[in-house]
């Protein structure tokens, strides 16, 4: 059967230069080409071992509480890096509501915040802000970063877009977390869901703003650095 290299490679700025990998085989196949019934039975055994996973991240997301993010918590104790704390949030929106989610850097050197549909799929990133890393969003006086999360544009620099989703899943990443980091150092999350009328008072003082010429000018910048990961350098 299949032996799998997995490689995870997570920039902190879209304008970095990508990994680059090649691969050389140095012994010629032995087996002959699969022919189209082989090929159908792996994809379904691979689909039917999927399920349990697929199931079990679906049920985590729909037993939490609509509206709040968790607290961070360390993944390694169910398979993820043990460098990285995760927060889950899922959303139920109105077209006038704003999620405002507020998170503590811990000096992670990869942090990114993501939205994501019922299937745990990504909308269209490299068009809209529907995910943020450290060089995309801005961060407040403090260090900490505040994202909104609403279905119309509120002018502010941190929109996470959800693609016209009412119902949509949130996950923040921190990587590259230091094992022996106390708490007064680790990440935290908070989050209010507040309406668009009320959403001044719900943010921090000196938040970024953006009007929609700059919008359009952060859109375009996302879309030319997205593309740099499909140059091949």
């Amino acid at each position: 059967e299949a032996r799998w290299l997995f490689v995870r490679d997570c920039r902190a700025d879209w304008r970095q230069t990508p990994n680059a990998y090649r691969i050389k085989r140095l012994d010629p196949p032995a087996a002959p080409p699969m022919t189209i019934e082989p090929i159908a039975e792996r994809a379904a055994r691979f689909m039917v071992d999927d399920v349990p996973a697929l199931y079990w991240f679906m049920r985590t997301f729909r037993v939490l509480e609509p509206n709040v993010i968790n607290p961070p918590f360390h993944t390694g104790n169910i398979g993820g890096l043990v460098t990285q704390m995760i927060s889950f949030a899922r959303l139920e929106l109105a077209d006038d509501d704003a999620f405002v989610v507020t998170l503590g850097s811990g000096d992670a050197p990869f942090r990114d915040i993501v939205l994501q549909d019922y299937w745990f799929r990504t909308f269209d990133y490299w068009h809209r802000t529907a995910s943020m890393n450290n060089a995309q969003g801005s961060p407040n006086a403090d260090g900490s970063t505040t994202y909104v999360v609403a279905l119309q544009d509120p002018g502010v620099h941190n929109w996470l877009d959800p693609a016209g989703f009412h119902e949509l899943l949130v996950v923040h990443r921190w990587q590259g977390l230091k094992r022996n980091a106390g708490p007064e150092g680790a990440p935290w999350a908070k989050s209010q869901l507040v309406k668009l009328k009320d959403l001044d008072a719900a943010l921090p003082a000196g938040v970024r703003r953006i009007t929609p010429e700059q919008r359009r000018q952060q859109l375009a910048e996302r879309h030319e650095t997205f593309k740099l990961r499909y140059i091949d350098r």
